[in-house]
């Protein structure tokens, strides 16, 4: 085989798994909160970036004393560092876990 060919087909190879993993982790994360509880959370960094698809938090929360993290993208500009937001976590796995909440702290203010 060419160099060229090799290379084509270690690409495509990397895009197959690449795609497949992502496939796999959001299939386990959807069937570990199929099963959940509430909790709150706090978000420890905003993320803005130009691009729409670049945006997110980072949150951290705490289940029997047990420190958790995870990141959720989507437009968290409105929090600050320390705000509280509500979230879902899996009973199953519980550092599978997603913002369900984000206005949360309103309901105090």
């Amino acid at each position: 085989m060419k160099k060229e060919n090799i290379l084509l087909v270690l690409a495509l190879a990397f895009v197959v798994f690449i795609l497949i993993f992502s496939f796999l982790r959001d299939n386990y994360r959807e069937k570990m909160l199929e099963s959940t509880q509430k909790e709150k959370a706090t978000i420890v960094r905003v993320i803005q970036k130009t691009s729409k698809d670049d945006r997110g938090g980072k949150f951290k929360y705490s289940i029997n004393g047990k420190d958790y993290d995870f990141r959720q993208s989507g437009d968290f500009s409105m929090l600050s560092i320390g705000d509280t937001v509500e979230i879902e976590y899996s009973i199953e796995d519980n550092s599978v876990a997603r913002v369900i909440n984000k206005h949360y702290m309103d309901k105090y203010k």
